[in-house]
């Protein structure tokens, strides 16, 4: 005869209401960004000049079999790294030539993204704030819009927040748990950073990890980095790519660090010089609805910022803001990267 107890054992499962609830509330919100995000992709024409310019470059890749060298017009043009154009090649290849598949890579560099800012907020703080920092990112102007064009930096928010959110994580966690692969993932990301936009895959993230780990004064984690295979996983990936094409480009590599680089962040050479407030005003603007409650948000988070939480998420905010409004030259979408943490700061709140 079963005892009571064993036969309990035997009975199945059932989620809780709360799980159900969860559940429920999640497949919601991931209809509404799919809805959001891929309604009409490709009812628009490429705009003029940049989704023009990327599809074309990505289409000549095709045509000339070139996967080397970006060609315009069927020049060579070394201003970007190739990556990119790499994405919306495969997507061609694969899906055909439409403004839709162009436009493919971005949009699901969006999807990956929304889903680290739900997952991180869940841990963080519980399914509303998740749900809320979600919602807040997919609605707001400048990212829904930036996730729905032909343009390198959606795909480049997607890795600098891989790279920062699981360098968090991988901090936070326990010596024993915290393995050599979790640490060589954030160096992956940011090598695939550099591959989309350059040397801003690791200035980004490199500069937000140093203050935090200075102020919250967590010196303990750098003896766990594991700079050294880290350094090899990001060369392993960037190296190959950058040295391919100095090899068929000579001088590439000088050219694209010190003119595409140096040159245009400390000089006006390239006619976008704007003044010091221009990307708050970007921000006000790009952020909308949400920036409404931006007094809101910063008020909590001045509060809070001895919670290292509030603090990390903090100087990925503002650093990249000090650092592109030091620039000589300024586009809005410079600071796309900043968009998912502040989300999830308005979410919280």
């Amino acid at each position: 005869m079963v005892k009571n107890g064993a036969a309990s054992d035997l009975q199945p499962s059932r989620s809780s209401p709360t799980t159900l609830r969860e559940g429920s509330w999640s497949a919601l919100l991931c209809l509404i960004c799919l809805i959001v995000l891929f309604y009409g992709l490709g009812s628009a024409a490429l705009f003029e000049p940049d989704e023009g310019r990327n599809a074309e470059k990505a289409r000549e890749i095709l045509l000339l079999g070139d996967w080397v060298t970006p060609h315009q017009n069927f020049l060579p043009s070394l201003d970007k790294p190739i990556f990119f154009y790499w994405l919306v090649a495969l997507c061609f290849k694969i899906f055909g030539l439409a403004e839709w598949s162009a436009r493919l890579p971005s949009v699901l560099s969006a999807v990956v993204c929304l889903f680290l800012v739900y997952r991180f907020a869940r841990k963080e703080w519980g399914m509303w704030e998740a749900l809320w920092s979600c919602l807040v990112l997919v609605t707001s102007v400048e990212f829904f819009v930036l996730s729905r064009v032909v343009i390198f930096d959606m795909t480049f928010t997607l890795f600098i927040t891989w790279a920062l959110l699981s360098f968090y994580a991988t901090q936070k966690a326990d010596q024993s748990t915290s393995s050599n692969f979790h640490w060589l993932t954030i160096y992956a990301a940011m090598g695939v950073a550099t591959l989309v936009k350059g040397l801003l895959g690791v200035i980004i993230p490199g500069m937000v990890i140093f203050c935090y780990v200075l102020f919250s004064r967590k010196w303990s984690v750098l003896s766990r980095m594991k700079f050294a295979l880290g350094a090899m996983v990001f060369m392993a990936i960037v190296a190959p790519v950058y040295a391919w094409v100095e090899v068929k480009n000579p001088g590439y590599i000088r050219y694209f660090l010190w003119e595409e680089h140096f040159v245009r962040y400390l000089t006006s050479h390239f006619g976008r010089t704007r003044n010091s407030y221009y990307f708050f005003v970007v921000l006000a603007v790009g952020f909308l609805p949400w920036s409404l409650i931006l007094p809101v948000t910063s008020r909590r988070l001045f509060k809070q910022l001895g919670d290292e939480v509030n603090l990390f998420l903090a100087f990925w905010i503002i650093l990249p803001i000090i650092f592109f409004s030091a620039s000589n030259s300024k586009l809005p979408h410079y600071i796309l990267p900043i968009y998912p943490p502040l989300a999830i700061l308005a979410g919280e709140a």
